[in-house]
């Protein structure tokens, strides 16, 4: 993804999701608040990073002009989701979060990682519905959400959902220092063919109920 194309993808996806969850927050509570510097260029050079780091682990020459080798889309995902976990464009601007909201999962301390995953899975649905050769398969990615699987006991309301146990997990990683791109490239994979066969089975229910 040259820096043309990615400067586009930033102003139409990233920079508005980074501002629908600064406004979500920031109308919630009056305790503190949020903001971001847009970092465009540091979130290009980290992708660049970790596509080339990502290479090196599958033992794939690092071309120095032409790239002859493309990953394949999950693995761009990951890499966007790492540039962005590595970046971290939300910041708090004033005020700080009381225990009690540093407690929960779903805050300040993991809204990055939550960008990153929304991020990561709104690229995917754009490489899917770019690929000409998929076309069979764009009918199930024409809606902007994504299907991601349940939670366990869904009526449950205590019971953190898919993407914020998601969250969390990426927010541990990346304490650790230890934000496995391979292993989210696999998670975006089976993501991709979750969401289409969730699709297919709707379908399918509302075929027999007819």
């Amino acid at each position: 993804m040259n820096i043309d194309v990615f400067e586009k993808f930033h102003e139409e996806t990233i920079k508005k999701q980074i501002d629908a969850y600064i406004t979500l927050n920031n109308d919630s509570n009056e305790s503190y608040k949020l903001a971001s510097r847009y970092p465009l260029k540091e979130i290009h050079e980290e992708y660049l990073i970790q596509k080339t780091l990502f290479r090196v682990l599958m033992g794939k020459p690092v071309p120095k002009k032409e790239d002859t080798f493309h990953l394949c889309r999950h693995k761009v995902c990951a890499c966007m989701t790492a540039a962005i976990l590595k970046c971290r464009p939300i910041y708090v601007s004033s005020g700080f979060p009381s225990d009690l909201e540093i407690a929960l999962v779903d805050t300040t301390p993991v809204i990055n990682e939550q960008l990153a995953f929304s991020v990561g899975l709104s690229l995917l649905r754009a490489f899917v519905l770019a690929d000409s050769k998929e076309k069979d398969r764009h009918v199930y990615f024409d809606s902007s959400v994504l299907n991601v699987p349940p939670s366990f006991n869904e009526e449950n309301v205590d019971e953190l959902k898919f993407d914020t146990q998601i969250a969390g997990s990426l927010y541990r990683a990346n304490v650790l220092n230890n934000i496995s791109t391979p292993l989210l490239a696999d998670i975006f994979f089976y993501l991709d063919r979750y969401h289409e066969l969730h699709c297919k089975y709707q379908l399918l229910k509302q075929a027999q109920s007819n």
